[in-house]
């Protein structure tokens, strides 16, 4: 290939291959100035075509375009930097990093698809994110944009394509944004886990996407949660726009920023205990490691709590009055605890009980009959004693998820004394 083209572009190095074509990084003689050249293939100047069309920061501009020996090129803007696949190959990315560019992608796409006519991008993955050294993203390789609607040949990357656009091949006026947020969700993944290669396969109209935390747990469950709505199998089940990733994304941004240093030392909840939970989310179930949390301040008061019911117990005789009968009668109507462990046999509900359910800090969660409760966190509940037939009593409490065996939890209960 010979190294000036149309008198003014010297190629100074080959930087790689896009979907359309070879990709240079050139000198303009005339502006003394680098920029980047494409030689597009055969029948592949839709490229062209899209680039002309967009005016966004997350893609690069076209400065110029000529034919030359039969061949067609593009200058573009050249994009110093380094590809998301090069910083996945190092590891998993930290999660707000994760997030600050999952939002500079998602702008791309929220562009394209509100763009008139909608595009759809269909090839969303690491290598044609290029990210500069202010942490700034573009999306380059722009061969595979295709007019929604339109028939046109489809192509996409395995393991990021979404299963239609694997199906459908020819027939591209099927797809829609669904397939981009498809792809999106398995961008997470790959930036969440460092997994670029083996990605997991998700069947076509699949009710569920990938849970994360089963290839890196220290995911947190927020997020998991995103890119499993995002990775559904059936497109229909998935997000309905790019806007409503955003909100959810900006959501877990708020809370994590949170998370800093708001609390002074004594009222910060430290972890008792763990324990790993692989239900589904619903009313009771949740999933992902969890925690019981009590603050210094909770501590202190529960230890002095405590002390002070010892007291109460073992002299009895210093109180005047009939203040032992009136703290019997006090503890006869007090609440029943349940807490118990999952177990895969079923028993028989014989009471309809009234159950008070709780968060960790001892606020009322008010759940509406037969609605789902999404929690990240584990749940107190609470039966007032005093509906009980008997003195203790055994409940079983089942968790249905749609498509899958019912779990059921055995629950002994027994009286707080």
């Amino acid at each position: 290939m010979k190294q000036i083209w149309k008198q003014r572009y010297q190629i100074r190095e080959k930087l790689g291959r896009g979907g359309s074509g070879q990709v240079y990084r050139v000198w303009d003689l005339h502006l003394e100035k680098e920029w980047a050249m494409k030689e597009l293939e055969q029948g592949a100047d839709q490229e062209l075509q899209m680039l002309k069309q967009l005016s966004h920061p997350r893609f690069p501009r076209v400065v110029d375009a000529f034919t030359e020996a039969d061949r067609n090129f593009l200058i573009m803007d050249y994009l110093p930097g380094i590809t998301l696949e090069e910083l996945i190959k190092k590891g998993p990315i930290e999660e707000k990093r994760l997030l600050s560019l999952a939002g500079q992608v998602m702008e791309a796409l929220e562009y394209l698809h509100e763009h008139s006519p909608v595009l759809l991008y269909l090839d969303l993955k690491p290598s044609n994110i290029i990210l500069d050294e202010h942490g700034q993203i573009k999306l380059v390789d722009l061969g595979s944009v295709m007019i929604k609607g339109k028939e046109s040949l489809v192509s996409g990357t395995l393991g990021f394509a979404s299963p239609e656009q694997i199906r459908v091949k020819c027939r591209g006026q099927e797809l829609n944004e669904q397939s981009d947020i498809f792809s999106l969700g398995m961008l997470l993944f790959a930036m969440a886990t460092g997994k670029i290669s083996r990605l997991p396969v998700v069947e076509e109209g699949r009710k569920y996407g990938i849970f994360v935390r089963q290839y890196h747990p220290l995911v947190s469950p927020a997020l998991e949660g995103i890119i499993e709505v995002c990775t559904r199998g059936n497109p229909g089940r998935r997000y309905m726009s790019t806007r409503d990733v955003i909100r959810d994304v900006e959501n877990l941004k708020k809370r994590l920023k949170g998370k800093k240093g708001k609390l002074p030392l004594w009222k910060k909840g430290y972890p008792l205990f763990h324990r790993d939970w692989q239900q589904e989310r619903s009313l009771i179930c949740t999933q992902g490691k969890k925690g019981l949390y009590i603050s210094v301040k909770t501590a202190l008061g529960l230890l002095i709590t405590l002390v002070w019911i010892a007291v109460l117990t073992l002299n009895d005789d210093i109180f005047p009055g009939n203040y032992s009968q009136a703290r019997e009668k006090k503890e006869s109507s007090s609440n029943v605890v349940v807490q118990g462990q999952a177990e895969e046999d079923k028993g028989e509900i014989r009471q309809e009980l009234s159950v008070i359910i709780r968060d960790r800090q001892g606020r009322k969660v008010l759940v509406r009959e037969g609605a789902a409760y999404r929690t990240e966190e584990n749940l107190l509940f609470e039966i007032p004693w005093e509906r009980l037939d008997e003195d203790s009593c055994r409940i079983t409490i089942f968790c249905e998820e749609e498509g899958r065996e019912p779990r059921c939890f055995q629950l002994n209960c027994i009286k707080e004394e």
